[in-house]
């Protein structure tokens, strides 16, 4: 049948342009079957988030089309150096002009693989704290104390310090209590202690301890592990009962004091 297809078009012959056609309907067909193949193996791992899973589908895909064009190019005698040098130089000034993007979608996919933030995490990304909402292939979004959607470039996050607050289940509360000179250290220390061990938001001893000589009070910093997630509310419900049990103790928190001395210089 091929042989009766002798006309050419272009200096190629009809056969030619069948195969190559058959030969393109194939690979495409071939293309997507190993796109479903690869989507569930990505699926069946379960440790890849969507976005990063829908982008390595996509440049798989991208890239067997690259190689199949190519090679259908070749099969109908069409010269592929000169294309593949001007995708080439193409590719790299696409590349040079989308840098600031490309490494957001860089900063994105270690994110989403690495899983050193997840959504739901309080953090501290560049000076910024909150709670992660989503982590996209751009941006990262964090919501803040006061209510603030931030959006945060992934390739500022990534290039940065990244805080996790809540990457383990507990937390250490560092509580300062001034308590003022002549006042019996001990006591104070055993209130403190005796009140944030019957709190019942700490878990195992506390730690309590003088930590500074300051210029008007003997601090004492009081240290506990609490729930990651009950941080906050905890170092506010331990500081104001540890308070209100030192004021019930007869121990005052002492406040800065000036003493001013005047001398009359005609005596």
């Amino acid at each position: 049948m091929l042989e009766k297809l002798n006309f050419t078009l272009g200096g190629v012959s009809a056969a030619d342009i069948l195969i190559t056609l058959v030969i393109f309907l194939v690979g495409w067909a071939v293309i997507k079957y190993l796109c479903r193949l690869l989507d569930k193996m990505l699926k069946r791992t379960g440790k890849l988030d969507g976005s990063v899973r829908g982008f390595l589908l996509t440049a798989a895909r991208v890239a067997l089309t690259f190689i199949l064009i190519i090679s259908c190019a070749q099969r109908l005698g069409i010269p592929t150096t000169s294309l593949v040098t001007l995708l080439g130089t193409a590719g790299l000034a696409l590349s040079l002009s989308l840098q600031d993007l490309i490494k957001n979608l860089a900063g994105g996919i270690l994110l989403l693989v690495g899983r050193q933030i997840r959504a739901g995490d309080f953090v501290e990304l560049s000076g910024v704290r909150g709670t992660v909402q989503r982590i996209g292939l751009i941006h990262t979004a964090v919501n803040t104390l006061e209510n603030s959607l931030v959006y945060i470039p992934n390739g500022t996050v990534t290039s940065g310090i990244m805080t996790n607050h809540t990457g383990e289940e507990r937390r250490r509360t560092q509580l300062v209590f001034p308590v003022p000179y002549g006042c019996d250290i001990a006591k104070a220390k055993q209130v403190l202690a005796d009140t944030v061990r019957d709190s019942g938001r700490t878990e195992g001893e506390p730690y309590v301890r003088v930590m500074a000589l300051s210029a008007s009070s003997v601090d004492i910093v009081v240290r506990a592990y609490v729930n990651a997630a009950d941080f906050a509310d905890a170092c506010c419900v331990l500081l104001e009962e540890g308070m209100l049990a030192l004021e019930k103790a007869g121990i005052d928190i002492p406040f800065n004091q000036l003493d001013v001395n005047l001398y009359d210089k005609r005596q």
